[in-house]
């Protein structure tokens, strides 16, 4: 049945092909972990608007995505394509001052909605789109949605898509593209003693997995 009525899986494979999108994972990957059944959330840099339909095809087709609204201005058609299944979850960015429990809650219910059938979620941890060839530091809430509540973490990385979409030159580049990505490591809670350890292994395997992929590495 999947991904072949998942609109969103279809949104996203058909784009990479007219972007002309040549995909290599890195040899030395590990088993991807972030099924439909393996509710896992997924590490992975952002680096410009094409990190929604190539992630997707990187993560075959298995993760929702959280996603600021203009994203939702920008693609609309991946926005309404995705509502049948409930795969990008639309939030506000900032927020006031403790408010980080009820965001949690919010991205809880939106796993447990009817309509949601990718229980993987695709979290940018550096907050921002990274352009400069070198990781940036991690947003820690993340670390705490996963901790608190028991979920596993997989560190992920791509490279090659800086050109695709240059959104400040309102530029394109539709042949030629090559993507590389690397499956990095899955990190349980319940494998570590305390949250610090666990948040520095993932931060660890962040600036690790970003490197397995550049290609001076």
């Amino acid at each position: 049945f999947f991904p072949y009525f998942d609109q969103h899986a279809i949104f996203s494979s058909h784009v990479s092909w007219i972007f002309d999108c040549e995909f290599t994972k890195h040899p030395d990957s590990k088993k991807f972990h972030a099924t439909r059944e393996n509710e896992t959330v997924v590490f992975i840099n952002h680096t410009c608007w094409a990190d929604f339909f190539v992630h997707d095809v990187i993560s075959k087709h298995s993760c929702s995505y959280l996603s600021r609204a203009l994203v939702v201005v920008v693609f609309p058609s991946l926005f309404l394509g995705t509502r049948s299944f409930n795969s990008v979850w639309v939030f506000r960015r900032g927020g006031r001052k403790g408010e980080l429990e009820s965001f949690f809650q919010w991205v809880d219910s939106m796993k447990r909605s009817f309509f949601t059938l990718r229980n993987s979620l695709i979290v940018y941890p550096e907050g921002h789109r990274n352009t400069s060839g070198e990781p940036l530091p991690l947003k820690n809430g993340f670390f705490k949605y996963a901790y608190g509540r028991e979920k596993p973490i997989q560190v992920c990385s791509t490279w090659g898509l800086k050109d695709m979409i240059e959104e400040k030159k309102m530029k394109v580049k539709l042949e030629g593209n090559k993507i590389s990505y690397y499956y990095g490591s899955t990190f349980f809670p319940k494998d570590y003693d305390n949250f610090e350890d666990f948040d520095k292994a993932i931060r660890e395997e962040f600036v690790r997995s970003f490197n397995m992929v550049k290609p001076d590495a």
